[in-house]
């Protein structure tokens, strides 16, 4: 019964989370695929720094429905949750059925009740499905297809993040060398066995990855892809400022005090499974110190630690067992420090600010119309109408792409204004240039860029005061028009 309760209780919370509204990473993915859907190649004509996996996935639903935040919200709720489902399916034949069926809740929850409507369907939560899943394909007897498989889905968290594949790649080898050593102990054949297994998994990774080198090259956007994944990010993470230490104290401290119950319970697991040399505790760990290295060596945005999740709770699920065994949990004080560690994760995911619960979950239109106003797009679709904007007219926008998609219209050079301050300086000459010809119609420069522009980029600056004359000024940000005296 209570197992039911708190199933209910989740499917009417992910209920209200898939009114939220785009923010910006997600309205830019969107402006991206539709651009993809209108035939502009990605990374020559039109750029971003992410792999092209989240811009297959949006665009298509760009061009079948629109604008429809709540179609991607609900595959984003969807991918979470059978995210959860098959880390209940790793563990069960370690910790039997009513673990692994409190374990599926506790993931759930783990993806859900954290997210805010810029967490949510971020990369980081949607690659956690393909790598649970090529782990949960490992573990279940290794066969051809199963390896084959597995391989695919690391393949596919390449596709849309290329370094967090290593994550996967850590936790299936993990699991493949313990479960090879132990086989040398009982004096089995070992290194052919090893080796045919590794090279059907790499076999499988690389299909999706050759095929979108493949489209890329047809489209003669090759080169350009490969120095955005492999010599941008460092230029990028060189900037002064790029990486903010308050940004690194505040995802961590946030997420270790929302999933405090499952480090805990993690803690617990961990001398077993380094002592018995547990194969799926040793997966699971080296998912979670790689994934670990790679936020550490990132922007360190809240969002990246997502990626840990599942790893996280699989481990914890493994020192609830370990408790069950011991009789720790017949102890008042174990469960009172373990219901208590739950509170911060249940307030903020139910009584927190802006979550939907609290704005009436949706369940009526006023309600959702509530909701909306947590993303940018009705403050887009009321700034576009006071400056007279007209459909077919160009837009460049530096910062929220919300208002290019509000807008309807074409980005009117190759790189976005979403990420200014992250900018290289060959870069902006760039955006210089091309906007001298492409000579859009309005420029908005939001209010968090005001000052990067000119400082950044200079040279777009003065095209800006040179040919434009400004309309409007308002928290949003500075708007321009294009004049018509030049």
């Amino acid at each position: 019964m209570a197992w039911a309760v708190a199933v209910a209780f989740l499917t009417v919370y992910a209920y209200g989370l898939i009114w939220l509204p785009y923010y910006g990473d997600h309205a830019l993915w969107a402006v991206v695929g539709r651009e993809l859907m209108e035939g502009r190649a990605l990374y020559s004509e039109v750029w971003d720094i992410k792999q092209p996996g989240v811009y297959l996935l949006y665009g298509p639903v760009q061009a079948l429905f629109g604008y429809a935040p709540v179609v991607t919200r609900t595959l984003d709720v969807l991918i979470a949750v059978l995210t959860a489902v098959l880390v209940a399916v790793l563990v069960r034949d370690r910790v039997g059925p009513v673990i692994a069926r409190w374990t599926g809740v506790a993931a759930t929850a783990a993806m859900l009740l954290p997210a805010r409507a810029f967490d949510l369907g971020q990369i980081e939560q949607l690659v956690c499905l393909p790598m649970i899943a090529a782990l949960v394909l490992i573990t279940r007897r290794p066969s051809t297809a199963r390896l084959l498989l597995a391989g695919l889905c690391i393949g596919v968290v390449g596709v849309l993040k290329l370094w967090t594949a290593a994550v996967p790649v850590a936790a299936v080898l993990a699991w493949l060398l313990v479960e090879a050593v132990a086989a040398g102990r009982r004096g089995e054949p070992v290194r052919s066995v090893l080796l045919t297994r590794v090279g059907l998994v790499a076999a499988g990774a690389l299909a999706p990855v050759v095929a979108v080198l493949v489209w890329l090259a047809a489209a003669g956007s090759l080169g350009a892809a490969l120095e955005t994944w492999l010599v941008f990010p460092g230029q990028m993470l060189g900037l002064p400022g790029a990486r903010s230490l308050d940004r690194l104290v505040e995802g961590s401290t946030r997420y270790v005090g929302l999933l405090a119950p499952a480090l805990l319970l993690a803690a617990a697991a961990l001398p077993g499974v380094l002592r018995r040399r547990d194969p799926l505790g040793m997966a699971l760990l080296a998912w979670l110190v790689v994934g670990l290295v790679g936020i550490l060596i990132q922007l360190w945005w809240p969002y990246h630690w997502t990626q840990l999740t599942p790893a996280l709770v699989g481990l914890a699920a493994l020192g609830l067992r370990q408790l069950r065994d011991a009789g720790w949990l017949g102890r008042p004080l174990v469960v009172a420090v373990l219901a208590l560690s739950t509170a911060p994760l249940l307030y903020f995911g139910v009584l927190g600010a802006e979550r939907p619960t609290m704005l009436g979950n949706g369940f009526t239109a006023d309600s959702r119309a509530r909701l909306a106003e947590l993303g940018t797009l009705p403050t887009a679709q009321r700034e576009l109408a006071a400056i007279g904007y007209r459909p077919g007219e160009s837009l460049m926008v530096f910062g929220d792409p919300t208002f290019q998609l509000a807008a309807g219209a074409r980005m009117p050079v190759r790189i976005n204004g979403w990420s200014p301050e992250l900018y290289t300086t060959a870069q902006f000459a760039e955006m210089a240039d091309t906007l001298a010809v492409a000579r859009p119609d309005v420029v908005l420069v939001t209010a968090l860029n005001v000052a990067v522009v000119p400082e950044r980029g200079p040279a777009v600056a003065r095209l800006i005061a040179n040919e434009y004359e400004q309309v409007r000024s308002t928290p949003v940000g500075d708007w321009y028009r294009l004049r018509t005296d030049r």
